[in-house]
């Protein structure tokens, strides 16, 4: 099990989150900060634009998956956004 410390005033209640904000990260290791708010992609023709929108509004951390076929939208919109590799966190399910 991997041990994660919220870097955020998140409210817990029974154990459960009640609320989260942009900036409410997990820091795994080694040393890492994974935003816990994650964009979902879906099967999309073009997910290109979606995602640029995404980072607009403040996402910083994108989950898809390799059956979705839609790596290269995200790139380009990663790409696109100017942000550093180090401010993104992806996380792809591959089967």
């Amino acid at each position: 099990m991997t041990k994660f410390t919220l870097s955020s005033n998140v409210q817990l209640s029974s154990g459960a989150f009640a609320m989260l904000h942009w900036s409410t990260v997990a820091n795994i290791n080694p040393g890492y900060s994974m935003p816990l708010l994650g964009f979902g992609v879906y099967q999309n023709y073009n997910a290109t634009p979606t995602v640029l929108e995404a980072f607009r509004a403040g996402y910083r951390h994108v989950d898809s998956a390799q059956a979705y076929k839609n790596e290269a939208d995200v790139g380009a919109a990663f790409r696109a956004s100017g942000l550093k590799r180090e401010d993104v966190f992806l996380s792809m399910l591959s089967l």
